[in-house]
């Protein structure tokens, strides 16, 4: 049996995954499994730590629209590392801070390292370094496609581009550790869970005030500066029927960010089906629709088809306990359509876009590297052959992968999404009933991830971090629940 400290109840990762590779879980009792299970729904936030990191959030919010000097990047790190040494979970939160805001106006070069390693040191301060584990099947997943990223780069005729997605990549893997450093509790996943709908739902303040803005922030001169005028002005705008402003802040990708949205979505649906109390599920509710709002705002069709699946596989899974939300998400839907008509224009175009464009060029892009894949199917063409051979990336990012790195690079890539989904389906056979909140909570989040990686088919992704986000929170979903019943039993025993 494993070494247990009785104080924090917290057995080793390296531990305790020996014991899930053996026949010991199986032996306890159904009865056994579910009085250690302590429900997600209801983790506590600290007030003083959901305080300061909305005021995190504020820095960035308003050092995007003004310059104030160096005071925006200086409270940014003071604040993060005061949050950090209260509790490392907070780092990992500051990390999803950071793919919901505009953080490169702090100048801090790359903010996510820095904010990595602000981690790490909370972490060796607390006397937790054994957190800092990783040997689970998915990181080691994800561990293989760095690596194999990394031997391609030995033939690689793009070496500058090489570089890019391997830094980009491996930072991705950082932070897949990180997720199963930090969540080691039930309470520490439901944190997480509720931060990442709220970050997500308040994003809209930032990407209006943008808009109506325009050219005068910080963020927009930045990102001039960066990617050139006429790039700006193709991203942040959909031309149909006149030019229309998108609900973004300079230098997003209108599909890609509403990628990012769909996962955090599902999150507040499912938060939705498991809460008690009226307020709180008003709450939850609100920050559904506004999340929806900030998709739609993006004027993203593949989001808008993407998000439609998501709403009818909810439906489909709670049947007449999803009335509310369905009820209220289609009246808030029908009147954004009478005041935007844009949006009207955008989803009615999407047949004509499909037939006569060819789905605004991806048609054209699927083919040849569907091509460029068959030239090499094992190995691939390599990091960067797919923009230099057609002039655009194939915007799908598994296809992209398949025609760069082939084969093997694909079942890695892949790899991770399935052991996701099987490690939602074992933390689900802990319980006794299907009925039970966290059962409900990571059905509709498996649902997030299914929307999620359709959104992905439309988009080609720079590096898979967001991806790994999502599929991480499924992974710490089966270790916590594990750790919960094993941590338990032996106490007990």
């Amino acid at each position: 049996m494993p070494n247990i400290n009785l104080e924090t109840e917290h057995i080793n990762y390296y531990e305790a995954n020996d014991i899930y590779s053996q026949p010991y879980l199986e032996s306890l009792s159904q009865s056994q499994w579910a009085s250690s299970l302590s429900p997600v729904v209801e983790a506590k936030f600290s007030v003083i730590d959901l305080s300061l990191l909305l005021f995190m959030w504020l820095v960035i919010f308003a050092s995007s629209i003004k310059s104030f000097g160096f005071l925006p990047a200086a409270l940014f790190l003071a604040i993060n590392i005061f949050l950090v040494i209260r509790n490392p979970l907070n780092g990992f939160l500051v990390l999803v801070l950071i793919f919901f805001t505009p953080v490169s106006s702090l100048l801090i070069p790359r903010p996510f390292v820095v904010s990595s390693v602000i981690l790490v040191f909370g972490y060796i301060i607390k006397g937790n370094i054994s957190n800092l584990s990783f040997l689970n099947t998915m990181t080691l997943m994800a561990l293989g496609f760095v690596v194999y990223i990394g031997l391609t780069g030995f033939f690689s005729q793009h070496f500058e581009i090489f570089l890019i997605y391997l830094q980009d990549c491996a930072e991705s893997l950082i932070f897949l550790i990180l997720i199963f450093s930090a969540i080691q509790t039930s309470n520490d996943l439901g944190v997480l869970l509720k931060w990442l709908s709220i970050v997500a739902a308040i994003s809209i303040f930032i990407t209006a005030t943008h808009c109506i803005l325009g050219p005068s922030t910080v963020q927009y001169q930045l990102t001039v500066v960066k990617v050139g005028e006429e790039t700006l002005t193709m991203l942040g705008r959909a031309v149909l029927g006149g030019e229309r402003v998108r609900l973004l802040w300079p230098g997003l990708d209108p599909n890609y960010f509403a990628a990012q949205l769909i996962f955090p979505l599902a999150v507040s649906l499912g938060l939705f089906s498991i809460t008690k109390g009226v307020f709180r599920k008003f709450l939850w509710i609100l920050i559904c629709l506004v999340i929806i709002g900030a998709i739609l705002g993006t004027f993203s069709r593949s989001g808008y088809l993407s998000t439609l699946v998501l709403l009818v596989l909810f439906v489909g899974k709670r049947n007449l306990r999803a009335l509310v939300p369905a009820l209220a998400i289609s009246l808030a839907f029908f009147y954004l359509l009478s005041v935007v008509p844009v949006i009207q224009e955008r989803i009615a175009s999407i047949p004509e876009d499909i037939v006569r464009r060819g789905a605004a060029g991806r048609f054209y892009a699927y083919q040849a590297s569907f091509k460029l894949w068959l030239a090499s199917p094992v190995w691939g063409q390599g990091v960067g052959s797919v923009l230099s051979s057609i002039g655009l990336v194939t915007h799908n990012t598994f296809l992209q992968i398949l025609a760069e790195l082939g084969l093997i690079g694909e079942i890695f890539f892949v790899g991770v999404i399935v052991l996701a989904v099987k490690s939602i389906r074992a933390g689900e056979k802990l319980y006794l009933a299907k009925s039970t909140p966290d059962v409900i909570l990571f059905g509709i989040i498996l649902l997030g991830l299914i929307a999620t990686c359709l959104q992905f088919c439309t988009v080609t992704l720079n590096d898979p971090m967001v991806l790994w986000l999502l599929c991480g929170i499924c992974g710490v979903f089966c270790t916590v629940k594990k750790r919960e019943v094993l941590t338990d039993a032996l106490l007990q025993g």
